[in-house]
């Protein structure tokens, strides 16, 4: 259908910047539950890796935001 423009893309900064694919995987979770828990996440701030739940935060348009819940910590990143 081509009216809808909401797009996810292969190869997304958001996901580059802190060293992961975009994998089909996350996209379907993505997709079905509005988040995926993400292993190995490097953060922009001091280079180290961890695990959080990326959120699918939508912005109601065709662009795609997303952000990241830490585990165990209230802590969220804006992309």
């Amino acid at each position: 259908n081509r009216s809808c423009q909401f797009v996810m893309w292969k190869n997304d900064r958001f996901f580059e910047e802190r060293g992961k694919a975009f994998t089909p995987k996350i996209a379907a979770a993505l997709l079905k539950d509005g988040k995926a828990k993400v292993k190995g996440l490097r953060s922009m701030k001091t280079g180290k890796t961890y695990d959080g739940t990326v959120l699918l935060a939508d912005t109601g348009g065709k662009y795609v935001n997303y952000r990241v819940e830490q585990r165990g910590k209230n802590e969220k990143q804006q992309a």
